[in-house]
């Protein structure tokens, strides 16, 4: 995940191991959890709230899309109806007719078909399953060039795990480091679940 502007410098070899805690969002039972190879059960219900959202924001798309679609079909049937000319014009002409009814439901079509993949994204987060990457850490900070300036990000490798990182995530960890990052891979990006410095 990439953020605008200057990033904050790793952490410093004595900043306590809570940093992570709090950096990334997870509990000491959340971590046990996880060492032994489960998804703790408040991890669950988050991940199960980030796909719980993920359809609500597509619900609303469908209803928004819907009115506007409603509101605008009847705008232009009062444009066609207020004289007699522009309705000959365009009750004469079925092409016309067969235009508007292809054109109508093409964008309520788009957001059922986005509503039904976000539907699947939401059983990936309710499905999740725990990976564990663990390695020497290679955390590094880059840049991308946008039309508003540079973005600068942190790149963490540990392995073949690789992610983008905030810049208060960035903070509390050390390139070179030795870590064991939990995460679950929803989607094309890794949602770290917790992580411990092991060596």
């Amino acid at each position: 995940m990439a953020t605008r502007g200057k990033s904050n410098q790793p952490a410093t070899e004595d900043e306590p191991f809570q940093d992570l805690m709090e950096a990334f969002n997870f509990t000491a039972k959340d971590l046990q959890a996880n060492n032994d190879g489960l998804i703790s059960q408040s991890q669950r219900d988050m991940l199960k709230g980030m796909g719980k959202r993920l359809t609500g924001y597509s619900r609303f798309g469908i209803k928004f899309m819907m009115v506007f679609v409603l509101i605008a079909f009847g705008a232009f049937l009062a444009f066609v109806l207020s004289n007699e000319s522009s309705r000959k014009a365009f009750f004469g002409d079925t092409s016309a007719l067969v235009v508007l009814a292809i054109v109508i439901p093409i964008p309520v079509l788009i957001m059922v078909g986005y509503y039904f993949v976000t539907k699947k994204q939401r059983r990936q987060y309710e499905n999740a399953k725990l990976k564990i990457a663990e390695g020497r850490a290679s955390l590094k900070q880059k840049s991308s060039n946008s039309r508003y300036g540079p973005n600068y990000y942190w790149e963490l490798k540990i392995g073949a795990f690789e992610m983008h990182l905030l810049d208060e995530w960035a903070a509390v960890l050390k390139d070179g480091c030795v870590y064991r990052v939990n995460y679950a891979k929803v989607g094309r990006f890794p949602l770290i679940l917790s992580i411990e410095e092991t060596g």
